[in-house]
């Protein structure tokens, strides 16, 4: 992706370079910027985790709540709301 030969990004991953400058910089750059959109996502997966558990978890005690809930969501995304009806309700 970087344009630099297998071999050279292998001696900088091992730590055979001499100065942070040319190849070595753009590949520890390129590797800091994977490992952030990593843990982004990871944090992002585990938040959407938390917010599942605690819309199940309203679902049960107040699902009148839970719909008002679902329909702000809604209307943060700006999509048409879904169907409103409940289950067993």
């Amino acid at each position: 992706m970087l344009g630099i030969h297998p071999s050279q990004v292998s001696r900088i991953c091992a730590g055979q370079f001499q100065r942070m400058t040319g190849n070595a910089f753009r590949v520890c750059k390129f590797a800091y910027q994977v490992e952030a959109k990593v843990l982004a996502g990871r944090a992002r997966r585990g938040l959407a985790n938390d917010l599942e558990g605690k819309l199940a978890q309203l679902l049960l005690v107040s699902p009148e709540a839970a719909l008002a809930v679902g329909g702000l969501v809604d209307a943060l995304l700006n999509v048409p709301r879904a169907d409103v009806s409940v289950p067993g309700a």
